[in-house]
């Protein structure tokens, strides 16, 4: 009798046993499987700051450029160069009815005094030297201002106007805390083919990292959410202000038409 008593509670500690080792493995399989998920959620949120970072070097590189070759382009040109091509330029209407001979001998008297003003105007005035010149040769010249780049993030896609309203509603519903001191915007993408795509973007945020730290928690809820640069347009959340709006901008744009001359 005590022997099967004993061998009944050594099957009963060898399942026992058998039980534990197995919820130990299980528990073990699920800690690295979620050790191995953070760390390609990770290594792509890296891959995407690292991507912004040259987007905006490169965007910042281009903008001085442009500005280099403005202010090139500008200084070049001198001021006998202008006063020239004005002497240079054909007489009026009423020289046409002045006798060929007198006009030619009145044509060459003109070009001479304009000569010779334009000579000694560019006697006079001083060759202001290149800015970019100065600031290279002198130590003490302050930094030339880089613009600053607004990051947020991309929430998504509609063919709409309103269906972006309607994504932004969901996402604000979800994310209260974290979308509500956000602005949507609208961005206009253009895909292969032709076809237009509206992108849904809240912003801004201080830096690329906040904008990746915002799209973990966003994507938590299995919600899409890549960083992106904020660079759209304000998002009208009713129709009613987008319609205002638009003839609003409609009159501004008459306004700051140029009125036509008179006709001659």
């Amino acid at each position: 009798m005590a022997i099967a008593v004993l061998a009944v509670q050594a099957a009963t500690g060898s399942r026992s046993a058998t039980q534990t080792a197995d919820a130990l493995t299980r528990q073990t399989q699920a800690l690295q499987q979620a050790a191995q998920e953070t760390g390609r959620e990770l290594r792509r949120l890296s891959a995407a700051i690292e991507t912004l970072n040259r987007d905006r070097d490169r965007l910042f590189a281009r903008v001085t450029v442009l500005e280099h070759d403005t202010d090139v382009a500008t200084g070049s040109i001198p001021n006998s160069t202008i006063a020239k091509t004005d002497a240079a330029r054909p007489p009026t209407d009423r020289a046409a009815l002045v006798p060929a001979a007198v006009q030619s001998e009145a044509t060459t008297t003109i070009e001479s005094k304009a000569e010779t003003e334009a000579k000694t105007e560019a006697k006079a005035t001083p060759v202001s030297p290149d800015p970019w010149t100065m600031a290279a040769t002198d130590p003490a010249a302050p930094a030339i201002p880089v613009g600053h780049t607004e990051f947020g993030i991309d929430l998504g896609a509609a063919s709409t106007v309103n269906g972006l309203r309607r994504l932004w509603a969901a996402a604000l519903k979800t994310h209260k805390d974290d979308l509500a001191p956000l602005s949507p915007a609208l961005a206009v993408r253009e895909r292969p083919g032709g076809r237009i795509e509206f992108r849904l973007l809240a912003g801004p945020l201080r830096d690329a990292a906040d904008a990746a730290r915002l799209c973990a928690t966003v994507a938590a809820a299995k919600r899409p959410c890549t960083p992106a640069v904020f660079d759209g347009q304000r998002l009208e959340l009713t129709e009613a202000k987008a319609e205002a709006a638009s003839p609003a901008r409609r009159t501004q744009s008459r306004a700051a038409e140029p009125a036509a001359p008179p006709r001659q």
